[in-house]
C-alpha cells in the first residue's frame, strides 16, 4: 500500500489563485495552501501550479519520513507511542 501524501491543485470560482490541497497523514485533516499563481493564466499557469503541487509532494514526504524515523513509528498508518 502506497502512503505517500498527494498534493492537489484546485481551482475555486471564486478565488483569484490556485490552491493546493493535501491530507494530513497525522492528523487525517484537509490542509490547503494558496499559491501566488492566478487562475487566468491559462495552461501555463496551471502546468506552474502543478509543478508547485509535485515541489510540496516532495518536501511533505521528506518531512513525514524524517518524523516517521526520528519517533520510530509511523505517521496515522500504525498505533502512536501510546498505542493511540
Amino acid at each position: 500500500m502506497d502512503h505517500r501524501i498527494k498534493v492537489h491543485v484546485r481551482k475555486y470560482s471564486d478565488r483569484p489563485n490556485f490552491l493546493l490541497q493535501w491530507n494530513d497523514p497525522v492528523t487525517g485533516r484537509l490542509r490547503t495552501l494558496t499559491t501566488n499563481i492566478p487562475q487566468s493564466g491559462g495552461r501555463k499557469a496551471r502546468d506552474e501550479a502543478a509543478g508547485l503541487a509535485r515541489e510540496y509532494e516532495r518536501k511533505l514526504g521528506l518531512q513525514q519520513n524524517l518524523w516517521v524515523e526520528s519517533l520510530g513509528f509511523c505517521a496515522g498508518l500504525c498505533p502512536g507511542p501510546r498505542g493511540l
